[in-house]
C-alpha cells in the first residue's frame, strides 16, 4: 500500500493500540466515522471516559461538532447522577430512568448574562430548543412551554414539560422541568411534587409510568437537597444548570488520596502498584497530586544508583498526567538552596522539555 504520510500511519497505529484490546468498545467503532475517533483520541484520556463518549455519540448520533462541545463541558464528569440528588421514590420506581439524567447541565450556547433572570432563562431555552435537547438527551421529546393544569379552580403552569421515551428499556413518562435560577429551596420541591401529582391524575395515560419531575436550578446545597428529598414521595431530583464551560477542577469535587502499601520491597512491584492507583484515580475522572520526593534526585543521563527516581519511572507518571493535575516537589530542609532549580533541571531531561515548561506543571515544598 502506498500514498499514507507519517502522521497517517500514526494515526492508524493509535487507533489499533486503543481498541484492540477492549471488547466491550471494538463492537462499537465502526458506528462512527473517522473524525469521530480522530477526536476521541487525541482529547479523551482513559479508556472509560472514551467508552462513554463512544457510546453517547452514537446513541445521541452526535455530530463532530456536539462531540467536541460535549467533550470541552466534561459531559463525562456530568454525566452519573447521585443518588443523593434523587428522590427514593425515582430510584424506586423509576430505576430504568437514572441513567437518563445528569448532576448538571451545560447550557453555555444560550449565551445567558451572569445576572439572568427566570424568564431569561425560559426563553433562551425555548429559542434554542434543538440544542437544548441534545444536551437532554436524543429520548426527549419537547411537549410544551408553561403547560396548564388546574387543580380544583386554580391555574397553575409547568415551566417545560417533556416525553421520555425509551423502547429498549420499556420506558415512557411525562418529565417536569421547573427552572431555578437561584439556590434551590426545600419549598421548590414541594412545588414539584403537587405538579407531579397534577400531571399523573389529569393528563398520564396508562400505559404511562409515574411522571419524573427536574427542579433546575443555578445552584444547590447537596445537604440541604439531601434533606428535602428523604421524605417527599414524588420520583423527583435536583439537577444544577452551567452557563460557562466548567473549570475541570469544579467538576472534581472529591480527592481521594491513596497509598502505595510501604510493605512492598520490590522496586518493580512498587511501581506498578503506583501506576495502578494513579489510573484508578484517573479513570474516575478524579484530580491527581503527585507527590514526588527525589532525596538522592533524579537519575541522570549517564544511569545513576538504584536509589535515585529512575527517568523512565518519572516520564511514566507525567505522561498519564492532565491539565489540573498537580505534581509537589518536597524536600528536606537540610538540602542546599539550589535544590529545586537542581531538580527542575532533572525533571527537564528525564521529560525531555524545556525547565521553563516544568515550571508550570510542579509545585514546591520543603518539610
Amino acid at each position: 500500500m502506498r500514498g499514507f504520510t507519517a502522521r497517517n500511519l500514526f494515526r492508524m497505529r493509535q487507533f489499533y493500540d486503543a481498541y484492540r484490546d477492549n471488547e466491550k468498545v471494538s463492537p462499537l467503532v465502526t458506528h462512527l466515522p473517522w473524525t469521530h475517533h480522530l477526536i476521541l483520541m487525541s482529547q479523551t484520556k482513559t479508556a472509560e471516559e472514551s467508552e462513554f463518549y463512544m457510546a453517547s455519540a452514537i446513541r445521541a448520533r452526535w455530530t463532530k461538532r456536539e462531540l467536541e462541545r460535549q467533550i470541552r463541558s466534561h459531559a463525562f464528569a456530568r454525566a452519573s447522577l447521585d443518588r443523593s440528588s434523587a428522590s427514593k421514590a425515582l430510584t424506586r420506581i423509576q430505576a430504568p430512568a437514572i441513567a437518563d439524567f445528569k448532576n448538571a447541565y451545560s447550557l453555555e450556547f444560550l449565551g445567558l448574562p451572569s445576572d439572568h433572570s427566570e424568564a431569561d432563562l425560559h426563553g433562551a431555552l425555548l429559542r434554542d430548543l434543538r440544542r437544548f435537547l441534545a444536551e437532554l438527551g436524543r429520548d426527549f421529546r419537547f411537549v410544551g412551554s408553561e403547560y396548564p393544569v388546574q387543580v380544583g379552580k386554580q391555574d397553575f403552569a409547568i415551566d417545560l414539560l417533556f416525553f421520555l421515551l425509551f423502547f429498549r428499556r420499556g420506558l415512557s413518562c411525562l418529565v417536569a422541568i421547573e427552572l431555578k435560577v437561584r439556590e434551590s429551596r426545600p419549598e421548590d420541591l414541594g412545588e414539584l411534587s403537587f405538579y407531579l401529582e397534577a400531571l399523573d391524575r389529569d393528563v398520564r395515560k396508562e400505559h404511562e409510568r409515574p411522571s419524573i419531575g427536574v427542579l433546575l436550578c443555578a445552584d444547590k446545597d447537596a445537604e440541604v437537597v439531601e434533606y428535602a428529598l428523604s421524605r417527599t414521595l414524588s420520583p423527583a431530583l435536583v439537577a444544577e444548570y452551567q452557563t460557562a464551560l466548567p473549570e475541570k477542577a469544579l467538576l472534581q469535587a472529591k480527592l481521594t488520596f491513596s497509598m502505595v502499601p510501604g510493605s512492598m520491597t520490590d522496586r518493580r512491584s512498587y511501581f506498578d502498584e503506583a501506576l495502578r492507583v494513579l489510573d484508578a484515580a484517573l479513570a474516575h475522572d478524579e484530580r491527581v497530586i503527585v507527590l514526588l520526593d527525589p532525596d538522592t534526585g533524579i537519575e541522570p543521563p549517564s544511569g545513576g544508583s538504584s536509589a535515585q527516581v529512575l527517568q523512565a519511572e518519572v516520564a511514566a507518571v507525567f505522561q498519564k498526567l492532565r491539565a489540573g493535575d498537580v505534581v509537589v516537589v518536597y524536600q528536606h530542609s537540610r538540602r542546599s538552596a539550589d535544590w529545586l532549580d537542581a531538580t527542575k533541571r532533572e525533571l527537564a531531561t528525564a521529560l525531555g522539555m524545556a525547565q521553563s515548561a516544568v515550571d508550570s506543571y510542579t509545585g514546591a515544598s520543603v518539610c
